[in-house]
């Protein structure tokens, strides 16, 4: 990374981390940032002091080959959705086709944002009952919350 720029690196840094588990099969394993004891100079004059270490993501998915591309780039892109990250930069350089597990790798989440995960539909739909319950003047209790609130109660 050039200099300058290393919180951009340190932000993808722990999107990478936001994702440990797809690691590997969506996303390509982050090792880590090293920084560069000398640097090195790109065509051009800047200066590279930082780098991300990175497994092996794959080839260009838009070069692979591959029947249903566009099915695949959407269940990986879904699964990193799933994780509460919103991408935010989906271009087909950000999309690498890896052989070895037949999935489309996202990469490049330098622009990506943080997302609240949805609840779970079933614990959604619960929470609605209760709402519902208490506008109507009933506030049904669990036996667990009932038993919680009696050992609390002072008995003099």
């Amino acid at each position: 990374m050039l200099s300058g720029h290393l919180h951009h690196m340190e932000h993808e840094s722990r999107i990478y981390a936001h994702l440990d588990k797809l690691q590997g099969e969506v996303v390509p394993v982050h090792l880590n940032i090293v920084r560069l004891a000398r640097g090195y100079v790109l065509p051009g004059g800047a200066r590279v002091v930082h780098m991300m270490l990175m497994s092996w993501g794959g080839e260009a998915a838009v070069d692979a080959g591959v029947s249903d591309l566009a099915a695949e780039v959407s269940r990986s892109s879904q699964a990193v959705w799933a994780e509460g990250v919103s991408h935010d930069d989906e271009r087909e350089a950000n999309r690498l086709w890896n052989d070895e597990r037949r999935r489309v790798m996202i990469i490049d989440f330098d622009r990506s944002t943080l997302r609240p995960v949805p609840k779970p539909k079933r614990l959604s739909a619960l929470s609605r009952e209760t709402k519902k319950r208490k506008k109507d003047g009933f506030e049904a209790r669990s036996e667990k919350g009932d038993l919680l609130r009696d050992r609390l109660q002072v008995v003099e």
